[in-house]
């Protein structure tokens, strides 16, 4: 029976032990930055005990004021009884905490258990003068007005003593300094004296922090100064009752919260690469070929998104809004024409209002809103300028130069919707180019931009100078017929209820609806195509041609200053590899552990 018991003892030893390690482990790496890590915490009012408790648990004599925050951990092992101290930096001087603690060995492997109290003590001092090397106080004397000569008062940083020995508790705990948290992690065991009733209201009025009772172990505290080990024979009283209730909560606090660490940490990783996916990668130490390889990711990227296909849907929508309101302004700028004659009886002239361009405009508001503010050319206007042409003509034959002065008046006001088009497209492709730039060169200073933008405008320069030639053109000589002599016959209805003949200017009237609505569709269609063409399509083809021309005619040092990562950049990204290289560490050893 002995022996089985023995045998349960050593199994129930070794699990301990494990489970102490990993959580040692984990807290070594920084796993209590990002998850909530079982602990137990030593906090109360300054000379409360905590210190005294402290050095019972371990077995050993500190004699320090605790100024910073302590962390023990002991480990039963074969052996002789061992001792490391070790630094662990997890704010800097301004307070402000460190993306991942730093942990370094402080001194030597102590085998003299009366050395240790010296050393943490020295190893506080080292934490309380951040700006100062740790190895400055390796063998500091201390002498009366040691506090006036620290940096800090206090710090949140760690001396932590890591005891080997035979017969200890596996065991982890930390040691306040006297001043109560204002918040701590969830699964805190709490051993307090007077303190605990106020430390539990503080907690309970955090909303963002679950506390269960029955996490905190009450230890009662006797008169300071007295003994622990002066209770030994009480059943539930004592220093070594005391070890083994903590590191009984501990374990079993460990073995239920591993798997929810996991999934968090699991979590937080996944979250941690995302973000890596959205930092543009590290650079090559090669200058020229990353330069390179960023031009060529630059122009794809524009290439695709200037593509007419399902999947830019958005952007040829922007496209084709810019281009439906070029068409709009274009077709307010049309003229009425009046025919008609004056009433006698009402001294009013009733006329019928013909415009070319009703079935052009979807949209009917516009055409109704819009009569009234148009030019308005009336069949008496009209017969002046036949009469002012000078020209003698048979019956049935109209002044062609008439007609002309009419759809050039018109067409010269075609130019400022065209450039409006022009101005409006090409600031949806900056925002594109600046967008896709963003993308590959945001992180570098000076490159791009201008040039298509120039060349679609003397293109629709050139375009508008053809529409104002001195001859009114168009091959589609059937259309141009087919046209005229509908609106023709339109007109004459109008006036044949009226007893006269048609007049030489219905004439001009059917011809001049019939060009402008002819002319105006196609000048629509041809500015529109020229700017895709020439800005949208010509630009996404040279923009890589114009960005390997800063490559061909840069040397290698400037291309270094093109290229050269802001700073910002450069922090976010190593501070998400370090993030991930962490997180990584720590879910490699709770998955080694077999959780």
């Amino acid at each position: 029976m002995s022996q089985i018991n023995n045998i349960s003892s050593s199994q129930h030893t070794k699990e301990t032990f494990n489970y102490i390690r990993l959580l040692n482990e984990l807290r070594r790496v920084g796993a209590h930055f990002i998850v909530n890590i079982p602990t137990i915490v030593f906090c109360g009012s300054p000379s409360a005990g905590k210190s005294s408790l402290f050095e019972l648990i371990s077995g050993i004599k500190l004699e320090i004021c605790t100024r910073c925050v302590v962390e023990l951990r002991l480990t039963e092992s074969v052996g002789t009884w061992s001792c490391q101290v070790s630094l662990r930096k997890e704010y800097d001087e301004n307070e402000k905490r460190l993306s991942r603690p730093i942990e370094t060995k402080f001194g030597d492997l102590i085998n003299d258990i009366n050395q240790v109290g010296l050393t943490v003590r020295r190893a506080q001092k080292a934490l309380l003068n951040p700006t100062q090397d740790n190895d400055r106080y390796l063998e500091w004397n201390f002498n009366c007005d040691e506090l006036k000569s620290d940096d800090l008062d206090f710090t949140k940083n760690v001396v932590c003593i890591e005891i080997k020995a035979p017969n200890v508790p596996n065991l982890s705990l930390i040691d306040l300094p006297g001043i109560i948290p204002h918040k701590l992690d969830l699964g805190y065991c709490i051993v307090n004296n007077q303190t605990k009733k106020q430390l539990m209201e503080d907690i309970k009025s955090e909303d963002d922090i679950k506390f269960e009772e029955a996490n905190l172990v009450e230890v009662e505290f006797f008169e300071m100064g007295e003994s622990w080990n002066s209770f030994y024979s009480f059943e539930k009283a004592g220093i070594n009752q005391l070890q083994q209730k903590l590191a009984e909560l501990l374990i079993q606090a460990i073995e239920k919260d591993l798997p929810d660490i996991r999934k968090s940490v699991e979590d937080k990783l996944d979250e941690v690469c995302r973000d890596l996916e959205s930092i543009p990668m590290q650079l090559s130490d090669n200058s020229k070929i990353e330069f390179y390889r960023m031009v060529k990711n630059c122009s794809t990227i524009i290439k695709t998104e200037t593509m007419s296909s399902n999947d830019q849907i958005e952007l040829w929508k922007s496209f084709n809004n810019k281009f439906t309101q070029f068409k709009k302004e274009l077709y307010v700028l049309r003229p009425i024409f009046s025919i008609g004659c004056e009433i006698n009886t009402n001294k009013k002239l009733s006329t019928a209002k013909f415009d070319m361009l009703d079935d052009f405009i979807e949209d009917h508001t516009i055409i109704e809103n819009s009569i009234d503010q148009l030019q308005q050319i009336t069949e008496a206007q009209l017969s002046e300028k036949i009469s002012n042409a000078g020209v003698r003509l048979l019956p049935g034959f109209t002044p062609y130069s008439a007609a002309k002065l009419i759809i050039q008046e018109n067409q010269a006001k075609w130019k400022k919707p065209a450039v409006n088009c022009l101005n409006a497209v090409y600031e949806v492709m900056l925002k594109l180019v600046n967008s896709s730039v963003e993308k590959t060169f945001s992180r570098f200073p000076g490159l791009i931009e201008k040039e298509c933008k120039d060349l679609t405008g003397k293109q629709m320069d050139l375009m508008h100078q053809m529409e104002l030639a001195n001859h009114p053109f168009t091959l589609d000589k059937q259309m141009m017929l087919n046209l005229k002599m509908t609106y023709l016959y339109s007109l004459q209805q109008a006036v044949k209820n009226e007893n006269k003949e048609p007049s030489d200017a219905l004439e001009i009237v059917a011809l001049i609806m019939a060009y402008l609505k002819f002319s105006i569709k196609r000048y629509v269609d041809n500015i529109a195509m020229t700017i895709i063409h020439f800005l949208i399509e010509e630009f996404s083809k040279k923009i890589e041609e114009k960005l390997m021309d800063i490559f061909v005619h840069n040397d290698e040092e400037s291309i270094n200053k093109l290229i050269k990562e802001d700073d910002s950049t450069k922090y976010q990204r190593e501070d998400m590899l370090n993030r991930e290289k962490y997180l990584k560490e720590v879910l490699d050893k709770i998955i080694k552990f077999g959780i």
